[in-house]
């Protein structure tokens, strides 16, 4: 994109027990073909592989034998095409989308397994740790099989219940029962996303929400949360910075590996329900990358080194709302995006290092050229 070579791509897969089984993909537990062709690709530009790996059956019935499938690909990455590998492994655990979420126990024993055995093969590819932003924590109930913990229906609930005062509310700490400790995590990495708040469609994206969204603080916080839970109390155990990065134990880099703005293609002018006034797409989404590019921000968190976009759409629900839409998070997908997206990166690109100024060593480091 006019010589902008970016450093890190990223990348999703599934893998599964059943596969293994069915025998889909010749005996692995993932797509092994496509895997290779991303490291291949990455490889052509001299930029890093992001690979965020989904246990999307849960953990039932993964065992090592699947894991080093895993880490023996991911090393074959890292030498065959000289890639370095983040690996965010069952991501976003602390949800209730995803079959294998709200179990920590179960999630930290999984992630150590295949955080030893990547360690023992390669220190080219870095273990990710990466829950979802936890403000609206306890999430609304996204699945039926997924319900809200209690002490009837989930094993883990009293590691959950971190207030240990019975129920789990949004004063219970949304990651750290779900930490698989320094020895294994590189990166802690956080989902961060201007979801439109309550009668936004197609409003401009609110000054400090990623701020808000990244320390558990601030005005935005009183439409999600209330201002009943917006307080020291509250941001005791939503401040995933101070927690996780900033902090004197974990002091750990920091990524957004999913972040973005999305504009709604299908609301109009005059959507019903709207209270706020409308802008146009290239408004909403520089509104949210003008907050992330910027002194501000670097100055703040010293330790959030990526930041990656979800280029994608995709038809999910409005925010507090039963209304599904489709929701378009890119910034390269016409020639009216770049006009926006090319500018802001280069007016911020003494800050923002290029695939060819990176250098990989093979302790594993990562230095600038």
């Amino acid at each position: 994109m006019d010589g902008i070579s970016a450093p890190v791509f990223n990348a999703f897969m599934q893998i599964r027990y059943n596969y293994t089984v069915t025998n889909d993909f010749n005996g692995y537990a993932f797509d092994y073909n496509t895997l290779n062709w991303f490291g291949s690709e990455c490889g052509k530009t001299g930029a890093m592989l992001l690979f965020t790996l989904e246990p999307d059956e849960g953990f039932d019935g993964l065992t090592d034998v699947h894991y080093a499938q895993v880490a023996d690909a991911l090393t074959m990455i890292n030498q065959k095409y000289s890639v370095p590998v983040l690996l965010r492994f069952a991501h976003e655990m602390n949800g209730n989308w995803c079959t294998y979420c709200l179990k920590p126990t179960a999630f930290k024993d999984n992630f150590r397994r295949m955080a030893n055995l990547i360690r023992a093969r390669t220190n080219m590819t870095a273990m990710v740790w990466g829950p979802n932003v936890g403000i609206a924590y306890p999430f609304s109930d996204v699945r039926p099989d997924i319900p809200t913990p209690t002490a009837a229906n989930n094993p883990d609930f009293a590691i959950l219940d971190t207030n240990a005062n019975g129920i789990i509310d949004p004063l219970d700490d949304p990651y750290t029962p779900f930490y698989p400790g320094d020895d294994v995590v590189d990166w802690v990495a956080l989902s961060v996303y201007n979801y439109p708040l309550k009668g936004c469609y197609n409003c401009a994206v609110p000054p400090t929400f990623f701020h808000d969204y990244l320390t558990g603080t601030g005005d935005v916080l009183q439409y999600v949360v209330g201002n009943n839970w917006n307080n020291p109390a509250f941001a005791k155990v939503h401040d995933f910075y101070a927690m996780f990065s900033a902090d004197t134990v974990h002091q750990k880099p920091l990524m957004i590996p999913e972040s973005g703005a999305p504009y709604g293609p299908l609301w109009t002018a005059n959507q019903a329900g709207a209270t706020k006034p409308v802008v146009d797409e290239n408004t909403i989404k520089a509104g949210w990358w003008n907050q992330i590019l910027s002194q501000t921000t670097l100055q703040s968190y010293p330790k959030l080194k990526l930041v990656t976009n979800y280029e994608d759409q995709k038809v999910q629900d409005v925010f507090q709302t039963n209304q599904p839409t489709i929701q378009d998070w890119k910034v390269t997908n016409t020639s009216s995006q770049l006009s926006m997206w090319k500018p802001l990166i280069k007016g911020f690109s003494a800050y923002l290092p290029q695939s060819q100024d990176l250098k990989y060593g093979c302790d594993g480091s990562v230095t600038l050229s």
